[in-house]
């Protein structure tokens, strides 16, 4: 059996002869169907694959015979309705995935070069008659970078319209990874520049466009209330809880039964179940394709989806999420499932103001399932049930809070500060945690939920030797965060307050520590037989007071 990872041509792939899980049955349900689909699914689930096999079956840069040669062996080809569109229409088909940049003014310069690379790639297309001498004034002046805002934002239009004179046919657009000049907007901090031009870029092509057949568009995210969506009423919003193309993006349990057959991996189908199986995207689970395919080709498991993406927003979220939800991701890291409001889509404006959004964002990345109790009910009218998918994604879940924590604390001797602390060091632990504070550039906001995310993070540094616990009850009342330990070390208690307007800091410190000891906070520690050392903190922006409690019996 030829396995090959990286392949993106389709026609190539399946013309070399290398193993390809038939998902060609969609062909048949986009043929004639006029209509824009919105597909959202975590990175490497098969979607910019089945855009290829779109471009591969429909375009009409190849003849009819070559397109057989590839497709006669899949399903789509017993669709005679379908085949008759085999080849017919021209392709618009971009990637969105270079069209960004760190400020508004660069994400412009490559939107221009990502149409003068499409006009230069279609060249000899445009050289055509039946364009009018405006057509041309218009496409050399996006060939050239000299195009104004209006003519660029136009762009995706204007290459339909010529597609559909020069050729008399209705034409497919095709665009992968949209929803990345979104997400570095709000990075960049230029939203509110890029959203309207984003809007007008994709709705002028894609809203009452009579030279459209159907358009394809990919990403992570669904974008909820921006306007590239919100009017128009021809898109289907294939999302995780949408039952269109629920099998096509991933694979089923019978696909890979029969690829482990295939590969003479049949006795190792348990374990591929456990470390890759568990999404469930509209009712159907499925497995990682990419972790499979790695997996049969090494034969080896271990975690192979790794997320490169920019985890700038799950960072930031998780830094400001409430307590209550960073407990419940603890919960989740330790196999629990949680019932959390899911939404399919996200508010790329509105992100940071709802304490959900983290749970939502993680299902759509691909780190949690999220799955519907009741399959009758919509999203809105039911929470969902949110868990980590496979074990594989215990492995990719604490990778993300470890570079999350090393991103936080960069620049800084994070090490020797937790090595401080578990030694009972307390002036030398403040004195680096003064020094973070004091060269950190990161911090927006300074309430006490977020000093604890923030400490709970640095805390995930230490996840291979200790169980983190946060906001859970012990004795009398709710410790904020406490390290148990998982071999003969002292257990380590934290209680974190915010200095506010007149308080005096050495007297918060005292009230942490006697709250502490009047509420037994260590009670837990000392049921299981655990030393433990407690640490008083008190946050004023920028800098840290730390007392540790004398009476600890953690001492070393």
């Amino acid at each position: 059996m030829a396995i090959t990872i990286n392949t993106l041509d389709f026609s190539e792939h399946i013309k070399d002869g290398f193993v390809y899980v038939d998902k060609s049955r969609m062909l048949s349900e986009l043929a004639g169907s006029r209509d824009v689909f919105l597909v959202t699914r975590p990175r490497r689930f098969g979607k910019t694959m089945n855009l290829n096999m779109i471009h591969s079956f429909f375009s009409n840069e190849k003849g009819f015979g070559e397109i057989e040669s590839v497709f006669s062996s899949l399903d789509v080809w017993i669709d005679k309705k379908a085949v008759e569109h085999a080849g017919k229409h021209p392709v618009v088909h971009i990637s969105l995935a270079s069209a960004t940049g760190g400020t508004w003014e660069q994400m412009l310069e490559n939107f221009e070069l990502l149409a003068a690379d499409w006009i230069d790639g279609n060249r000899e297309v445009f050289n055509s008659e039946k364009l009018t001498a405006y057509n041309r004034v218009v496409l050399e002046k996006l060939q050239s970078g000299q195009a104004s805002l209006g003519i660029l934002q136009s762009s995706l239009f204007y290459f339909t319209d010529w597609l559909r004179k020069i050729y008399g046919q209705s034409v497919i657009v095709l665009i992968d990874e949209y929803d990345v000049p979104f997400i570095e907007a709000v990075n960049g901090g230029y939203y509110a520049k890029a959203s309207p031009f984003l809007g007008s870029f994709f709705g002028k092509a894609l809203k009452d466009n009579h030279n459209l057949e159907f358009s394809v568009i990919t990403g992570i995210l669904q974008a909820a209330g921006e306007s590239i969506f919100s009017k128009m009423n021809n898109v289907h919003k294939c999302n995780l809880f949408s039952r269109k193309f629920s099998s096509c993006y991933g694979f089923t349990d019978p696909e890979v039964g029969r690829l482990a057959r295939d590969a003479g991996f049949w006795d190792r189908i348990p374990e591929i179940r456990a470390w890759y199986s568990g999404y469930v995207f509209g009712g159907v689970e499925v497995y990682n394709p990419w972790s499979v395919m790695n997996c049969l080709y090494n034969r080896e498991f271990k975690a192979y989806w790794v997320n490169t993406s920019d985890n700038f927003l799950i960072g930031d979220l998780l830094m400001k999420a409430p307590l209550r939800t960073v407990s419940e991701i603890e919960d989740v890291m330790a196999w629990k499932t949680v019932s959390k409001p899911i939404s399919s889509s996200i508010s790329f404006r509105e992100i940071h103001k709802s304490e959900n959004a983290i749970f939502s964002f993680l299902a759509a990345t691909g780190y949690l399932k999220a799955v519907l109790p009741d399959p009758a009910l919509s999203e809105d009218e039911q929470p969902a049930e949110v868990s980590l998918p496979n074990n594989e994604m215990v492995f990719c879940f604490s990778s993300l809070f470890r570079r999350w924590v090393e991103s936080v604390a960069a620049g800084t001797m994070a090490s020797e500060m937790l090595a401080c602390m578990e030694r009972g060091q307390a002036d030398r632990f403040a004195e680096l945690l003064n020094q973070y504070l004091l060269e950190s550039s990161s911090f927006f906001d300074s309430s006490e939920s977020f000093y604890h995310g923030f400490m709970l993070a640095l805390m995930a540094y230490l996840h291979e030797r200790y169980r983190i616990r946060s906001n859970r009850e012990s004795g009398l009342g709710r410790f904020d965060i406490a390290l148990f330990p998982k071999r003969l070390e002292a257990g380590i208690l934290l209680e974190l307050k915010k200095l506010g307007g007149g308080e005096d800091a050495d007297a918060l410190l005292d009230e942490a520590i006697s709250q502490m000891d009047g509420k037994l906070y260590a009670t837990e520690f000392k049921a299981q037989g655990f030393r433990y050392i407690s640490y008083a903190i008190v946050f004023d922006r920028k800098k840290c007071f730390i007392k540790m409690n004398s009476e600890s019996n953690g001492s070393v």
